[in-house]
Parts: structure tokens; sequence; C-alpha cells
């Protein structure tokens, strides 16, 4: 679902109105038309206050398409939450839940910007499901996304992909002379592919963590 036919689908409830929206938001109603139309983006901070008017949960989507902010520098004993998805990135065949907010993990925010510059709300949690990419990754880890790191042409590593509506994590590496991708698991028993060119890959973002139940 995209930010419009999210804001369209809460507005259509009961007691919501583009008015309430636009109070809610601090704009004038003319923004909240504008927003519907297309003709205006988003802004990450404004996400929140219509998930709180909507009384809905933000969808995966509605974030990742909205207006980032500059990363700001961290204090030392500052602390970062970082939505955790109802989405699971699939470590075989493929397969993805719903790409609602379930709850969120709490980072201390020097370490995230020791491994990121990502704005917060460029960066998700989601679980991973099979067994294609043990022994780096098993079923039920947690990978935190950098979904502003989406070119596997300059970084090679681990990768969401989104794969006919579902999920999967593998490892992606591009050619150094040609820049057509492998993409690839740890698992041996499962085969790679090779000479991909970019563009038929959609990529959601790189794995920049992972979180193990021991």
């Amino acid at each position: 679902m995209d930010i419009v036919a999210w804001i369209r689908r809460g507005l259509g409830k009961p007691g919501k109105s583009q008015r309430g929206l636009a109070e809610a938001l601090g704009i004038d109603p003319a923004g909240v038309t504008r927003l519907l139309k297309g003709e205006r983006q988003l802004k990450a901070a404004e996400i929140a206050k219509v998930a709180r008017y909507l009384g809905e949960a933000v969808p995966m989507p509605a974030v990742r398409g909205a207006k980032s902010a500059p990363a700001a520098p961290a204090d030392d004993d500052a602390y970062a939450r970082v939505a955790v998805y109802d989405a699971r990135a699939a470590a075989g065949a493929g397969g993805v839940g719903s790409d609602m907010v379930k709850h969120f993990l709490v980072f201390r925010e020097q370490w995230l910007r020791q491994v990121t510059n990502a704005p917060l709300d460029e960066l998700a949690v989601i679980e991973v499901d099979g067994d294609s990419m043990e022994p780096t990754l098993r079923s039920g880890d947690h990978a935190l996304i950098d979904r502003t790191e989406r070119r596997p042409r300059q970084k090679d590593g681990l990768y969401v992909l989104l794969v006919d509506g579902g999920l999967q994590v593998k490892r992606v590496s591009a050619h150094p002379v040609n820049g057509l991708l492998t993409v690839s698991s740890d698992n041996t028993s499962y085969r790679s592919y090779s000479d991909i060119s970019p563009s038929d890959v959609d990529v959601v973002g790189r794995v920049i963590w992972i979180g193990r139940r021991m």
C-alpha cells in the first residue's frame, strides 16, 4: 500500500476528515489536498502525526517513501527506537507477512551512528525465515536494514530483496567490470544466480546488524 492509499483509507473511517488531518499536521487543508493528489510529499516527522490521527499503524512503504531529515549527531547517552515490522525476509523460497509496525527495538544512538548515517526512519528490523543463509543467518534472527543502501554495485553484502511480493535476504555482489550482480545463498544446498542486471533486482536495503536469540 502506498502512502496516499494508506491516508485515503484512514480518512474513510468514521469521524476522520481532511480538515481534521490538516489540524493534526498543523497545515492548511489545501496542503492535505495536495498530499492526496501526490503534489506534496509527506515529511518523515509527519508520519507519526498522521498515524495517531488515523489510529493506524504505519505501513513500511509509507516510511520508505517519506522525505527524510538528515541524521543528527548522536548524544553519548541517547537511545533511538527502530521499528520492528511484521514482515519476514525469507532465507529460502520467499515469504512476507504484513508490513505493519509490531513494536520497536532500542539501540544506543552512538552505536547506530558508527554503522550507518541513515535517518532513523530509514532503518527497519525484520525477522529472518528459512535456512538458505545458514550459518550466517538462522530462522528467527532479526536483521537491521538500512534502506538508504540499495545499490549493491557500491558495496557487496547481505541485502533484502523484494521478489514477487515477498522478501528475501541474500548475499549480493557485483562484477567489478560489467556491474552485473550475483545473488547467492550462504547455504551451499541452494543455487546461486549470476549475470543479473541491477535494474532487474528490487533492493529494499542492506543488512547492517543481526540479532539472535540464544
